[in-house]
C-alpha cells in the first residue's frame, strides 16, 4: 500500500485507511470506502476531469449501476470534511454533472520520493 504527502502537512496512508498531520498531532481514521475513493482520486489526479461514473465503477464495481448518486456525494463530502480538519481545503473541486478536478494548487507526493 502507498503513502502520500498532501501539501507537505498531511500524510495519507492507504493501507491503514488514515490521514494524519506530519507532526502526528492529529489522526483521522477513514472507512475502507472513503479510503478507496481518496486513493482513486489521488491516482487519477493527472486527469483534467475524473468522471463520476469512473469513480462509482472503481468503488462499487459491477454494482455501480444500482448505486444512488447520493452515495458518492456523501463519500466525497466526508473526505472533504476529513481533509479540512487537517488543514487541506479544496483537494478536489466538483465539476457539476461531470465529475471532479484535483486542485492544481495542492501538491501530492508519494512519500518514498521525499528521500531522494
Amino acid at each position: 500500500m502507498k503513502t502520500y504527502i498532501i501539501n507537505s502537512n498531511c500524510i495519507y496512508n492507504e493501507g491503514k485507511y488514515e490521514l494524519r498531520t506530519v507532526s502526528n498531532s492529529q489522526v483521522i481514521k477513514m472507512t475502507a470506502m472513503r479510503a478507496k475513493c481518496l486513493s482513486f482520486i489521488i491516482e487519477n489526479a493527472h486527469l483534467e476531469i475524473i468522471e463520476r461514473q469512473k469513480i462509482t465503477t472503481a468503488l462499487w464495481g459491477s454494482r455501480s449501476h444500482y448505486v444512488n448518486d447520493a452515495n458518492l456525494t456523501q463519500i466525497l463530502y466526508l473526505i472533504r470534511r476529513d481533509l479540512k480538519a487537517l488543514g487541506i481545503n479544496d483537494l478536489f473541486i466538483t465539476i457539476p454533472r461531470q465529475g471532479l478536478k484535483v486542485n492544481s494548487d495542492i501538491t501530492i507526493v508519494p512519500e518514498f520520493q521525499l528521500s531522494l
